[in-house]
Formats: C-alpha cells, sequence, structure tokens
C-alpha cells in the first residue's frame, strides 16, 4: 500500500490509544475500501503538546535572559497570576503565567522607557504606552514571556 497523501482519503471511525509520539485510529480507506491503523504523529499536529514543549524549548533557547539574569517577582493583583522579570546585560524578558482555570486581566508596569514588547511565543510586536503599563489579558492557564525593548 502507497503512502497516504491526503488526510481526506480516511474516515477516522474510533481512536484505538495515545502515546508519546502519536495517536493511532480505526479508519476506513476511502480509496481501496479497506479498514487500517492509522497513526497520527504528534509533530505534525499544530495543537499537540510535542508542538507546544518544542516551541517553549526553542523559544527558551533564543533568551538567555530566562537562563542566566537574574529574576525579580512582579506584584500582581491576581493570586493567580504569577509573573518575573529576567534581567541580563540589558535586555529585560518578563513571564506571566495564569495558574488558574479563568481569565485574568491586570496592568503590567514594565518603566517608563519600555516603548514595546515582543510576545516570544507568539511572535508578535505589542507597543506600550506611554507611562510604561501594559494592559495584559490571559485566558486559563495561559502565559506569555515578553521580551521588552526599550
Amino acid at each position: 500500500m502507497e503512502p497516504a497523501r491526503s488526510p481526506e482519503r480516511f474516515v477516522i471511525e474510533a481512536t484505538l490509544g495515545a502515546g508519546a509520539m502519536g495517536t493511532v485510529h480505526r479508519a476506513r480507506d476511502r480509496v481501496h475500501g479497506t479498514t487500517v491503523a492509522l497513526k497520527v504523529l504528534q509533530r505534525l499536529d499544530p495543537g499537540s503538546l510535542l508542538r507546544f514543549v518544542s516551541l517553549l524549548m526553542r523559544r527558551r533557547r533564543a533568551a538567555p535572559e530566562l537562563g542566566w539574569g537574574t529574576s525579580p517577582l512582579i506584584e500582581t493583583a491576581d493570586p493567580a497570576v504569577f509573573a518575573h522579570r529576567c534581567d541580563w546585560e540589558g535586555s529585560s524578558v518578563v513571564a506571566v503565567h495564569n495558574l488558574g482555570r479563568r481569565a485574568a486581566a491586570f496592568d503590567l508596569t514594565l518603566g517608563d522607557d519600555a516603548t514595546a514588547v515582543h510576545d516570544l511565543l507568539a511572535d508578535a510586536e505589542e507597543p506600550v504606552p506611554p507611562g510604561g503599563t501594559l494592559p495584559v489579558r490571559l485566558e486559563g492557564y495561559g502565559g506569555r514571556w515578553l521580551r521588552v525593548r526599550r
């Protein structure tokens, strides 16, 4: 049997099991009319835990502040929000994590000289309003790693 070139070729009937590398499904092959075991690898699934952890590792390697810098805690009004700033060689990354189930919104003070942040996880730039306080919203269990631009 030749390798599948299109996901439309198969109709998934049931999930048989899941492991560290992927999920195995019982599926019907539309071309041959047979029942097959179909393994979907996590590295190909954009929403998989493997892809997310791989992203975290790549971003961590690209942010020496997170491993080498000093890490003072940042006070937040919401007890479910954990925030800290990592400073190293004139650069800062602020990591904010919502440890709770419900969404959280809060103001993050970055300093008067902060002009923007680069969200390392979303790979997006965001301006910081004058005064250096950034409004942040996190979904339940969400987080952001923000490199501060000065």
